[in-house]
C-alpha cells in the first residue's frame, strides 16, 4: 500500500493538464482497451478528439523586443537578458527557452517538450512494479474474502446445532461461546471491508493518474506546437521548428513578431571563476536568476555553481555582459555533484541548428 501511494505522488508529481495544440483521437481496440494516436483510424472504433485542434494566433503588438523594452527599462546585462527569457509550457510541464534571433527562434531542450527520457523510464518500472504489488494484494484479498465466507457458514451450522439442543445450561453456554465467535467474526468483516475499500479507492485514483500519464506522455510525443509565457506573462503559440536527435535541445519558432534576442558568446572564451547568471522559471517561478561562477568543464558540458533547479532547464546561462554561453540542462550527472548544475555551450546549439538559424544571428 506505501508503493500505491508513493506512485501515485510521484504520478501526480510528473503530470500537468495544460492543454496542448495537436489533435489526438483516443481509440478503442476489439479488446476494450484504449490507445491513442494523432490520426483517426477508419475502423469501427470510438474516434474520440480529445485534444481539440487551436490555431496558432499571435495577436498583440508586432514589436516585442521594444515593447518589452519600453516597459521595463532594463538597466544590467541580466535585466536585458530576462526580456528574451521565456517559460515554456507543454503537456509533460513547464520549462524555460530564450530568444536567439530578433525574428522569433526559441532555445530550450528537448527534455522540456519531450519529458526527461530517464525519469519518465523510471516511472515506468515503478508503475509495472506497483501493478504487480496491486495484482498480488486483490488475490490476498479475493483470498481473505472466501475465508469470511467460510467462517460464516461454520457459524451459521454451529447457531443450527445450538438450537438443537433441548438442556438449558449447555444451550446458554454453547450460545455465549457462538456469540464471542460471532463478536469477533464481525469485527474481521468489518476490518476487512475498510482495507478492501480503502485500496480499491486507492487503485482508482492510482489507474486515473496512469492513463493520464500515458496520455500526456502520447501527447508530448506527438505534439508539434506548445506555449510560451514572456515576462510581463503573456502567452503566445509557438511551433517546433527542429529538434537535435543527438543532444538535448530544440528550437521553437514564434512568428510575425520581433522579439529580443540574446546575443551568443563563445564558451570556448571562459574561465574557471569567471561571474555567470542562470535565468529561467525554476519550479514554476517565472522570470528567476541566481548568480555563480564557472566551476569548470565536464564532459562537455559546462560546470557552475549557479542555481539551476528544475524548470531552469532550457534557460540561458550568460555572462556578465548578458551574452549566452551556455542552455542549462537537468541530467543525471547533476546527482553527483551538489550544489553544481550543467548547461550545454552555445557552439553546440549553433551547429546543430546552424541552416536555421545562421543568417539570423545577432541581428
Amino acid at each position: 500500500m506505501k508503493t500505491l501511494r508513493a506512485i501515485i505522488c510521484l504520478i501526480i508529481g510528473i503530470l500537468i493538464t495544460d492543454a496542448a495544440f495537436a489533435k489526438i483521437y483516443r481509440l478503442k481496440a476489439k479488446d476494450g482497451s484504449y490507445y491513442y494516436k494523432d490520426i483517426p483510424e477508419e475502423v469501427e472504433s470510438e474516434n474520440e478528439p480529445v485534444q481539440p485542434i487551436t490555431k496558432t494566433i499571435n495577436r498583440g503588438m508586432k514589436n516585442l523586443a521594444a515593447e518589452l523594452s519600453a516597459r521595463y527599462n532594463p538597466s544590467g546585462a541580466a535585466e536585458v537578458a530576462s526580456l528574451a527569457t521565456v517559460t515554456v509550457k507543454t503537456s509533460m510541464g513547464t520549462g524555460s527557452g530564450f530568444f536567439i534571433t530578433s525574428n522569433g527562434h526559441i532555445i530550450t531542450n528537448k527534455h522540456v517538450l519531450r519529458g526527461d527520457e530517464n525519469r519518465m523510464d523510471e516511472t515506468e518500472s515503478y508503475i509495472n512494479k506497483t501493478d504487480a504489488e496491486a495484482e498480488k494484494f486483490k488475490k490476498q484479498i479475493d483470498a481473505e474474502e472466501k475465508r469470511l465466507a467460510k467462517r460464516e457458514k461454520a457459524l451459521e451450522e454451529y447457531k443450527n446445532q445450538i438450537d438443537k439442543i433441548s438442556y438449558p445450561p449447555l444451550k446458554k453456554s454453547e450460545s455465549e461461546k457462538h456469540q464471542m465467535a460471532y463478536d469477533e467474526y464481525m469485527a474481521w468483516k468489518e476490518s476487512f471491508n475498510s482495507r478492501k475499500q480503502d485500496f480499491y479507492s486507492k487503485l482508482e485514483t492510482y489507474n486515473e493518474k496512469k492513463n493520464d500519464f500515458s496520455y500526456n506522455t502520447t501527447i508530448g510525443a506527438l505534439t508539434s506546437h506548445f506555449t510560451i509565457i514572456i515576462k510581463d506573462g503573456r502567452e503566445f503559440n509557438v511551433y517546433l521548428a527542429a529538434e537535435s536527435t543527438e543532444m538535448d535541445l530544440a528550437l521553437l519558432k514564434l512568428d510575425g513578431y520581433k522579439t529580443p534576442f540574446i546575443k551568443p558568446a563563445s564558451s570556448r572564451q571562459t574561465r574557471q571563476g569567471q561571474d555567470v547568471y542562470a535565468i529561467g522559471s525554476p519550479t514554476g517561478l517565472r522570470d528567476s536568476v541566481s548568480s555563480g561562477i564557472i566551476s569548470g568543464y565536464e564532459r562537455g558540458y559546462i560546470k557552475t555553481n549557479a542555481q539551476i533547479y528544475p524548470g531552469n532547464s532550457g534557460g540561458p546561462l550568460i555572462t556578465a555582459g548578458g551574452e549566452v554561453i551556455g542552455v542549462n540542462t537537468l541530467k543525471l550527472l547533476t546527482r553527483q555533484f551538489e550544489g553544481l548544475g550543467f548547461a550545454i555551450p552555445i557552439e553546440n546549439v549553433v551547429s546543430e541548428f546552424d541552416n536555421i538559424i545562421r543568417r539570423y544571428l545577432n541581428r
